[in-house]
């Protein structure tokens, strides 16, 4: 039975790790419609911080409720804001939201909404590797961690081959051997037949 090495067991560890960062933002909209969303600034602290993570889903507008976490781009600074939803009125269809951040002491500018709208709520908070996914959605970033990966994978190929061909048994060349042996029975098998000429010999002059 192959034992794992440690070092083999990191090294395949650090690369599911770094191929799940990478794709997980394309795989979370794609397939399960949620987004990956960097926290950026500490409005929401304590629950939320900065270099968090949040998964959001959409929801209908009319869904959402009091206390939800929304996330919304902020029509003065054209910045994608995730706040706390403290107050919603339907007026003809339309909602309007107002919304704060826990760790501020005023009230965002209210924001219109239709009631069959999508409004994309917090679903899960992911703690401390916001800006790592941000970094992996870098060019630059991708193409150093995609000649790291191709470092490793070649390490351990090499590495792999290096140990199997230590662990195969050394073939001796065993024709000396077997000639050795073959000259010992010879060596042994004519004496004895000399023998049995000479006696057949003394017997027929007798």
């Amino acid at each position: 039975m192959k034992k794992e090495t440690p070092a083999r067991n990191i090294n395949v560890a650090f690369l599911l790790l770094v191929l799940l960062a990478m794709v997980m933002p394309a795989l979370l909209t794609s397939y399960f419609g949620l987004s990956a969303n960097t926290v950026v600034s500490g409005s929401m602290r304590p629950d939320i911080e900065p270099g968090d993570v949040i998964i959001a889903k959409q929801k209908v507008s009319a869904d959402v409720r009091l206390g939800d976490v929304v996330i919304f781009l902020d029509r003065k600074t054209w910045e994608v804001q995730a706040h706390r939803v403290i107050s919603k009125k339907l007026d003809k269809g339309i909602f309007t939201f107002t919304t704060q951040g826990d760790a501020n002491s005023e009230p965002d500018s209210p924001f219109e909404i239709g009631s069959s709208a999508p409004l994309r709520t917090s679903s899960v908070v992911i703690p401390n590797i916001g800006y790592t996914l941000s970094a992996m959605q870098r060019s630059d970033v991708r193409i150093f961690i995609g000649f790291a990966l191709l470092g490793i994978m070649v390490f351990l190929i090499f590495g792999l081959q290096g140990r199997r061909k230590e662990r195969e048994p050394k073939i001796e060349d065993s024709s000396h051997i077997l000639s050795t042996e073959l000259d010992e029975r010879y060596i042994t098998i004519k004496p004895t037949l000399q023998g049995e000429d000479n006696a057949e010999s003394a017997t027929s002059k007798n």
